[in-house]
């Protein structure tokens, strides 16, 4: 009985230290709603910014995951022109004439990021391109980011392990001859 709660003990200890430690932030940031000018003709317009997102990735950390989302129209007007929204410079929500976006209420829109590159800097530009006639409106926009560090062992560990298990397994051995004689 006193072997296998040391067994245990030991299989316990070994997933403990071979399982790498995670270290996970979630930040959250948000822009106010915007609103644009009213145009009629000449689109696309130049890119309009609509605001900065700033933020500071802690020390150690990556990001691991990261989304973006929003709704065309505000409420100043649940309508919103065609428009393309861009988070430094990558297409994250289109609004086109005629759809649902353009004349039915809020529409929300979403963007998750495959590649963090863009946002690694610790600042992301949202603007957006008008593309038809109205104004240019959005909602309350939310940029999620989660960060993450995975510890892995050392090799110094590793090694302590095995010559641990090493010396755990003579004995074992050893008690076993013992209790044959």
């Amino acid at each position: 009985m006193i072997r296998c709660a040391k067994l245990s003990l030991a299989l316990a200890a070994i997933v403990l230290l071979l399982t790498p430690a995670v270290r996970a932030t979630t930040i959250v940031l948000t822009l106010p709603e915007f609103s644009g000018n009213a145009f009629s003709s000449g689109f696309p317009k130049p890119a309009v910014t609509v605001g900065t997102f700033n933020y500071v990735i802690p020390a150690g950390e990556v990001i691991s995951a990261a989304s973006v989302s929003g709704t065309f129209g505000n409420s100043v007007d649940s309508s919103s022109s065609g428009m393309a929204v861009l988070l430094d410079g990558v297409l994250v929500g289109l609004c086109i004439k005629g759809n649902p976006c353009f004349f039915s209420g809020l529409t929300p829109w979403s963007f998750t990021y495959a590649d963090f590159s863009t946002l690694s800097d610790g600042s992301a530009l949202m603007t957006a391109i008008q593309t038809s006639d109205t104004t240019i409106r959005l909602g309350v926009t939310t940029l999620t980011l989660q960060t993450g560090t995975v510890t892995i062992p050392e090799p110094a560990t590793m090694s302590l392990l095995v010559m641990g298990l090493g010396g755990l397994g003579l004995g074992f051995r050893r008690r076993r001859k013992a209790s044959k004689k």
